[in-house]
């Protein structure tokens, strides 16, 4: 137990230190699609035109509605009260220690080399 607490501690040690907002926003969505959690995905802006193509502009309009959605952001998420906009991925609600038990968990580093020297640390003393 205390080992795997360890590691956790280590993972989060190299998303603070080494991953930018957007990457964390990238391993979240990652770990979303892999639990199929689709509707907690950030997606970037220009994703809503494709996510919404054939729409009529009324339809648009009661998607939005009511929600707290700007355009000009850069990330977007169908909410439970409709599309919510970010400014920014350091403004997207992710729940980093869920991520984190999933990595370890399951020896996944989404693509990320400092993750995965975080979980290869004790075999490299080995």
């Amino acid at each position: 137990m205390y080992k795997k607490e360890l590691i956790k501690q280590r993972v989060r040690e190299a998303i603070d230190n080494s991953l930018s907002d957007d990457d964390i926003l990238e391993m979240w969505n990652g770990y979303c699609d892999r639990n199929q959690y689709y509707d907690d995905r950030f997606d970037d802006m220009d994703m809503f035109n494709l996510r919404h193509e054939g729409l009529t502009p009324l339809e648009i309009a009661k998607v939005v509605f009511k929600a707290d959605f700007n355009p000009d952001h850069k990330y977007y998420r169908d909410g439970i009260y409709g599309v919510e906009s970010y400014e920014d991925a350091g403004d997207c609600d992710i729940e980093l220690d869920e991520v984190i038990d999933y990595i370890v968990d399951n020896d996944e580093d989404f693509g990320f080399d400092e993750i995965r020297e975080a979980l290869d640390e004790d075999s490299d003393n080995s």
